[in-house]
């Protein structure tokens, strides 16, 4: 079983539809109420590595409830 779904996008329109999306899941019971999902807009400015890295520094903050 997943922990967690982590989606980074480089598009806000699509993050903004993933995220709606994940939540329409969630409601219908679809996805385990334990899994914690984390879906990025890219910061802009920054390059992929660091994007990268900034999305599992979210997801990891998110896990540990920081």
């Amino acid at each position: 079983m997943w922990t967690c779904i982590a989606i980074a996008c480089s598009d806000p329109k699509w993050a903004n539809a993933i995220t709606e999306e994940l939540s329409i899941l969630n409601n219908k019971g679809l996805l385990n109420s334990q899994l914690s999902c984390v879906v990025l807009k890219d910061t802009g400015g920054l390059s992929d590595g660091e994007e990268t890295l900034n999305a599992l520094l979210v997801t990891a903050e998110k896990l540990c409830n920081i």
